[in-house]
């Protein structure tokens, strides 16, 4: 016999396979907790819209009379935050939609290789050799798998970022609000306050204690923070204006009210600002940080068990325990560096130096990727060699080197006294297969199995024996082993 086997062609089908699984598994929770983070703001943009439709809140002719500036400045203001709460409640999603109607292609882009996968496997069905046709399409159809993980992966790239976006304007929105009720409440008060100022205008007793109480009302912690200089200005002014007989300070009531109330707005605009963008910095940080230990990273030894519990682990961990922690410390460092940034209020700074951190997570992502599916492949494999194994008859004995799936398996085959050590099952990061064996002969010289029947076994499950030898000379075209012991190497496969 020659040419391609049908288990060969079997391997490289369901290699495609997994790789599909794994790629739906992973971006649908995403996808959804994505949606979760999206029906929250349409809520939200919902309630401050009908806020703003149903209100019928104005600046007053009698607060335009007394304090232009302010008045003005409050109904600039107000009509502003009311433009974007309408732009924002005309446009969320469409990043998302956009997002859902590409995946829809490559999920039928998928069923169509899932359908080729199928018509290569009536294909084989009634054959065991001869499947070089079969095999090639099966590899093209492993790239075209690949092709479409690579297209997918930058797709759940992209999901990310979305949903960075989403976080933020999930912050902006409730900032949004906040102001909006803010600038309304302050609308209202100034309305109330100019029609007390008409009513109150010669009494100057009256006038002197609103102005005290008006200035009272500014945040003192906030005004030595952002204007301090201002702030010890303005103190100065009120002190002077209390000093004032009755007649002056009938004048000047509107005039020191004013300069409070212009302050108190640039307070309010300058902390606005600055809440903004912390919480930006900090929602985008806690979006990292959870996406760096949210657990949904399959363990590699659980891909082929059922149930969840203990199934995933976060990005972090995957890449303390198979990657040899690469990227760990980056990650860890850059993480803490933007907490720092953010503690000294350098809120500019740590958005950038989270959107550079970003780059370094796709980068940690995809060496996870590339370990998660070595080492699926390479548990396949042992598991695939101990099946053949079992059907010689032989017990089988697996232990992990060194306790790490990553150092590969070490397989004991026993029948009788006879020993066959495959001594490590491992795969490359190059995707190559190899594996030394030592071979034990039972008393005697006996052998459970000859080297060309468990050569024939392993090549129905992918992996080839290119020579065994002993004492310099092959063994493979013999029948049951001579006396002695052989070594085996030059193993390879497809994993």
């Amino acid at each position: 016999m020659s040419g391609k086997k049908a288990s060969e062609v079997s391997g490289l089908l369901n290699q495609g396979a997994s790789l599909r699984a794994n790629i739906e598994t992973n971006f649908s929770k995403k996808f959804e907790n994505v949606k979760k983070v999206l029906s929250t703001n349409k809520e939200l943009l919902k309630t401050m819209a009908g806020t703003v439709n149903g209100s019928d809140i104005r600046i007053s002719k009698e607060a335009l009379g007394e304090f232009p500036e302010a008045a003005s400045a409050l109904s600039s203001s107000y009509k502003k935050l009311c433009e974007k709460v309408s732009v924002k409640s005309n446009s969320p999603g469409s990043a998302l939609n956009n997002i859902q109607s590409r995946n829809e292609q490559l999920a039928s882009d998928f069923a169509k290789a899932d359908r080729t996968a199928d018509e290569i496997r009536n294909a084989i069905r009634s054959k065991s050799h001869y499947c070089d046709t079969e095999y090639k399409d099966a590899a093209n159809l492993l790239k075209k798998y690949k092709e479409l993980g690579n297209t997918h992966g930058q797709l759940t790239s992209e999901l990310f970022r979305v949903e960075q976006e989403l976080h933020t304007d999930s912050g902006n929105i409730k900032l949004l609000s906040g102001e909006l009720s803010k600038v309304q409440a302050e609308i209202i008060a100034i309305n109330k306050q100019a029609a007390n100022i008409v009513k109150l205008r010669e009494k100057a007793a009256l006038a002197k204690d609103t102005a005290k109480t008006e200035f009272g009302k500014i945040d003192s912690k906030l005004a030595s923070k952002f204007l301090k200089q201002g702030y010890d200005d303005l103190s100065a002014e009120l002190q002077s204006f209390l000093n004032l007989h009755d007649n002056d300070a009938v004048i000047k009531i509107n005039s020191i009210l004013n300069s409070i109330s212009v302050f108190s707005k640039e307070i309010d605009d300058k902390y606005s600002i600055w809440i903004a963008q912390k919480t930006e910095a900090e929602n985008k940080l806690d979006v990292i940080k959870k996406d760096l230990s949210i657990e949904n990273i399959e363990h590699p030894e659980m891909h082929f068990k059922k149930g969840d519990d203990g199934r995933y682990t976060s990005l972090i961990k995957f890449l303390e325990t198979y990657c040899d922690g690469k990227h760990v410390t980056e990650l860890k460092s850059a993480v803490d560096s933007i907490a720092q940034l953010i503690k000294n209020e350098k809120f500019l700074d740590a958005i950038k130096k989270v959107d550079e951190l970003n780059k370094l997570v796709d980068s940690a992502r995809g060496c996870a990727n590339e370990s998660q599916e070595r080492a699926v492949k390479n548990i396949f494999t042992v598991m695939s060699i101990q099946k053949a194994m079992k059907k010689l008859h032989y017990d089988t004995e697996t232990v992990k080197i060194d306790g790490n799936v990553m150092n590969g398996y070490s397989i004991k085959c026993t029948a009788g006294g006879e020993t066959i050590m495959w001594e490590k099952v491992f795969i490359d990061s190059d995707g190559k297969l190899h594996i030394p064996i030592n071979h034990t002969e039972g008393p005697g010289g006996d052998c459970h199995a000859s080297w060309p029947t468990i050569q024939e076994k392993m090549q129905e499950i992918g992996i080839f024996i290119e020579e065994v030898t002993k004492d310099g000379k092959s063994v493979l075209r013999k029948g049951k082993a001579p006396g002695g012991g052989e070594t085996g190497d030059g193993i390879t496969g497809n994993g």
